[in-house]
């Protein structure tokens, strides 16, 4: 499955990356980038373009839920590129929309 995903987070994570940000396909939902591992691991740089937070990124995939982790997926194939860069005010934006104000 294509998703897209606008990043907000590129953390480090058991000397890899822990990637998660806007599914901008369903953009209520986040998703969180892991390795198929059975642990769902640390990606690295490469895996993910060296995208990091404010990049928009497009891969083939599937979720790989673990736990109460239902956010993540894995990306196919190597497949995933950057497409574009959001400014700072598209946090702003997805926060007043998206983001918890209870």
């Amino acid at each position: 499955m294509r998703k897209r995903v606008f990043l907000l987070a590129v953390s480090c994570k058991s000397g890899g990356l822990c990637p998660g940000g806007i599914d901008l396909d369903n953009p209520k939902e986040w998703i969180r980038i892991v390795r198929d591992d059975g642990q769902a691991g640390a990606v690295q740089g490469h895996e993910i373009d060296f995208a990091q937070p404010l990049d928009v990124i497009e891969f083939d995939g599937r979720p790989m839920p673990q736990g109460k982790q239902k956010e993540n997926w894995v990306i196919d194939n190597h497949s995933c590129r950057k497409i574009g860069t959001e400014p700072m005010k598209r946090v702003l934006q997805a926060f007043r929309e998206y983001g918890y104000h209870g």
